[in-house]
């Protein structure tokens, strides 16, 4: 287990539900996803934080030398983390390919 995979903090935000906090959870991530890693999370983490701990660990598993690796983590970390135009891409389910699909955006 790598402790850097866990999910975004919601910090002071935490099980809180009310539209405000839902909307300032969802803006800070969205910020660090279009590369404003300087937004933070009230009484928590910035973007810089969150990436540097996260590729962290990617940088680990890629440099282990493993053939495959799976790394299973929290869905918002999912979203938000990595490069510039790279996306996450699924190849394969169940051992059965899956076709490309070519983001509209």
């Amino acid at each position: 287990m790598r402790n850097g995979l866990h999910e975004i903090s919601a910090a002071e935000l935490e099980l809180r539900n009310d539209s405000k906090s839902i909307l300032r959870y969802r803006d800070t991530i969205f910020a660090w996803g279009r590369g404003n890693l300087d937004a933070t999370m009230p009484g928590g983490a910035d973007g810089h934080e969150f990436f540097g701990r996260f590729d962290a660990v990617i940088d680990h598993i890629a440099g282990s030398g493993v053939e495959i690796a799976a790394a299973f983590t929290h869905g918002a970390a999912i979203r938000v983390w990595g490069s510039p135009g790279e996306r996450w891409a699924l190849a394969e389910w169940a051992d059965q390919s899956v076709p490309f699909v070519r983001d509209a955006r």
